[in-house]
């Protein structure tokens, strides 16, 4: 609608029923401007507003579709078993303020295992820490575990002392395997440990690290050729010599895969072995219903520990033929 005001020497077009002016072009001459449509401005404000709303709703969508479905769909398909039940409410914060800090525990958030945490008299060779050694209770938790079994060495008179073997695999996955090899040693060492033995399962890894060291060279040249020059027999002999096993924090699937692959040993070893001891997975379990062995799990070492890996997701888990189970 066209309008002319007394006040003004150009017509105004009344754009929409609020009062909104605009002027015309000047009628000698100049082309007047088309008129808006009523329409407008709601069109223009629908489209700002769906295009505010509709990354949120991307990101629900994608979360819901790729991070929920897919594991419910395979638990249903009998693929993956469901989470046990103790693991309701649990997060990561929470478990390693539990196992960590100096905090009331269990926290009233969690549903803690009926073993309870941090490990109790019943468990006094297990350790499961979120964050390593890194603070003076788990530090003390640690040498509680380890004198423990240390002593319930002497008393069987086995050969282990006080080594640990050092289970770097995670550590390779996901960090630097010979940073972490140095820093347990010293850590461990400053711990009551005599010799932390630095190990890598997997093969393909232990070459890996040797290529590494050869381009990098000096101490990691040396650490990389003693990674190739292991072999399954020497990790089970040094896990034999063994008071504690320290499984590294990184990488979960590595874990679990080394941890389930049979052995590649020689005959004379694999004949002083029970037929059921084909893996580090049966080995190690075997070996923790010995009071005269401790078992040490950082972060997915821990996870490796348990009933389930809650730390796989849903492709690693169908990388391992739907079977997410721990130790």
């Amino acid at each position: 609608k066209v309008i002319q005001d007394s006040r003004f020497a150009r017509p105004f077009l009344l754009v929409s029923m609020d009062t909104s002016y605009r002027c015309l072009a000047d009628n000698t001459g100049g082309n007047k401007d088309p008129p808006v449509p009523r329409f407008a401005r709601p069109l223009v404000a629908f489209t700002v507003g769906v295009g505010l709303m509709l990354p949120p709703m991307l990101g629900w969508c994608r979360a819901s579709l790729f991070d929920t479905q897919p594991v419910e769909f395979l638990a249903a398909r009998g693929r993956l078993p469901p989470p046990p039940p103790y693991l309701s409410g649990w997060s990561r914060a929470s478990w390693i303020a539990c196992t960590s800090k100096s905090v009331p525990c269990p926290l009233k958030r969690l549903d803690i295992p009926p073993s309870g945490c941090p490990s109790n008299t019943s468990f006094s060779r297990l350790l499961l820490s979120g964050d390593g050694l890194s603070s003076p209770r788990v530090r003390k938790e640690f040498q509680s575990v380890f004198q423990s079994a240390i002593a319930a060495c002497d008393l069987v008179n086995c050969p282990a002392g006080s080594r640990v073997l050092h289970v770097l695999d995670a550590a390779w996955s996901a960090y630097d395997a010979y940073i972490f090899c140095e820093m347990r040693r010293a850590e461990l060492t400053s711990l009551g440990a005599s010799e932390t033995i630095c190990v890598v399962l997997d093969p393909v890894a232990r070459e890996d690290l040797w290529k590494q060291g050869q381009i990098k060279g000096g101490p990691r040249k040396a650490f990389g050729e003693a990674m190739r020059n292991i072999t399954d027999d020497y990790i089970l002999q040094e896990l034999n010599g063994a008071v504690a096993v320290f499984v590294e924090v990184g990488g979960p699937l590595v874990l679990a895969q080394q941890f389930r692959r049979p052995l590649n040993l020689s005959k004379a070893v694999r004949s002083s072995l029970a037929s059921s001891q084909r893996t580090m997975k049966d080995i190690i379990r075997d070996k923790m219903t010995s009071a005269a062995f401790a078992y040490v799990g950082v972060s997915s070492g821990a996870s490796l520990a348990g009933e389930h890996m809650i730390e796989l997701t849903a492709e690693d888990i169908e990388s391992l033929g739907g079977d997410n189970s721990g130790l």
